[in-house]
């Protein structure tokens, strides 16, 4: 089995961030965009780091009403229109080399996912937004697999694993061959956290 992240990995993107702004835009919600770039400020960044706000969950609460076809149909235009314009080479060629074998493990959001998927022709697990019997998001979630990607994953079976999440260590630490997308601030930091959990730094690539 090959594992692949799909956020900062596959595309230069926090794709659960970026397509809930861009379907707020697309489907012209002026007052609902105006808050997500309150969201996003540096303030709320700030109380974000320090835990004390969950930016990632009143992003998704914005979803509320929405109706499932609707986030479907335009989560296919947004991996097309904007996702196609932020592929990371690497990653991709790596995925490309063997998708019948390889997943697509993100805790981003379900419709996102799906459409991504497909576009790729691969398996994948995501999170899972709530629907009410009505087909319209809650703005919850009704499955989310940030930080437990490894509970969905058979770990003593992973051949390659490429990501740029600390929290897929579980995953790293059994994978045959690790890919680990860095950038020129973070590899020191990685290489030590690498170590810190033993995993021996033969089998990691930094990409």
């Amino acid at each position: 089995m090959r594992v692949f992240d799909v956020c900062g990995t596959l595309y230069n993107s926090n794709t659960t961030f970026d397509f809930i702004l861009e379907y707020h835009r697309y489907r012209n919600n002026k007052v609902r965009s105006l808050y997500l770039m309150i969201l996003l400020s540096f303030p709320c960044k700030v109380l974000n780091k320090l835990k004390l706000f969950s930016i990632r969950k009143r992003m998704i609460a914005t979803l509320k009403g929405e109706e499932k076809k609707h986030l479907a149909n335009y989560s296919e235009k947004f991996v097309t229109d904007v996702l196609s314009r932020k592929e990371k080479k690497i990653p991709m060629q790596l995925l490309s080399s063997d998708k019948d074998s390889s997943l697509l493990i993100s805790a981003s959001i379900d419709p996102v996912i799906s459409a991504i998927a497909e576009h790729l022709n691969v398996r994948a697990y995501s999170s899972l937004l709530e629907f009410d019997a009505h087909n319209k998001c809650t703005g919850r979630l009704s499955y989310d697999l940030k930080g437990v990607k490894s509970e969905k994953i058979d770990t003593s079976n992973v051949d390659l694993v490429a990501t740029d999440n600390m929290t897929d260590i579980d995953i790293i630490k059994h994978s045959k061959i690790a890919y680990i997308i860095v950038n020129n601030n973070n590899k020191q930091k990685w290489e030590g956290f690498l170590l810190q959990h033993k995993v021996d730094l033969s089998k990691v690539i930094f990409i």
